[in-house]
């Protein structure tokens, strides 16, 4: 299944470049190592190993590339849609699970910054509408609030521990910057 992920990305990638100013078929393959090289700051030129070893890089770029070639899904009415679903759904599963928050806004942070964790993405906006209809789908229903109890901590790995750590301590960053921006 991860190839086929990956074998899209590349589909896209490559359906994407003729839209970069100054190709032509002569040049597809050096503006693709420049564009890579510049969004990997230099530690690659090759699309697959940055991919593999640097995925914010490439999500970066294919985010840009999408935005430059006004082939960008993500800011749809679709899309649009789909993040306020998300935030409901998980805005109601922290209420679900009794944690209360000083503001609404900040219950928001919260809910976003879940949501960019269970998308492996580091900004809301960027998250795909298919990684947010997952997430809908994981935090949308109270079957799945009663499978990610089921789980229980005795399974938990360290792993696992240190990802509620690092969500926790993402969230209070945001608190911390909003309550510095009032």
């Amino acid at each position: 299944m991860k190839t086929t992920k990956t074998t899209n990305s590349f589909k896209e990638f490559y359906s994407l470049l003729p839209n970069v100013p100054g190709y032509t078929q002569n040049t597809a393959e050096e503006i693709k190592e420049q564009l890579v090289s510049a969004y990997s700051e230099g530690k690659t030129s090759s699309l697959k190993e940055m991919k593999a070893f640097y995925p914010a890089d490439f999500n970066q770029m294919m985010f840009e590339l999408r935005k430059k070639t006004k082939v960008n899904s993500r800011y749809t009415p679709d899309g649009e849609k789909w993040r306020r679903r998300v935030i409901a759904a998980l805005c109601s599963y922290i209420d679900g699970r009794g944690m209360r928050f000083d503001t609404r806004q900040k219950k928001i942070a919260y809910a976003m910054t879940i949501a960019c964790r269970a998308s492996g993405v580091d900004n809301f906006n960027r998250i795909s509408i298919s990684a947010l209809q997952r997430v809908y789908n994981t935090f949308g229903s109270q079957k799945s609030y009663q499978e990610v109890d089921d789980v229980g901590y005795g399974d938990a790995t360290i792993s696992d521990w240190t990802n509620a750590v690092n969500d926790a301590l993402a969230a209070n960053k945001l608190i911390s910057k909003m309550n510095n921006n009032q």
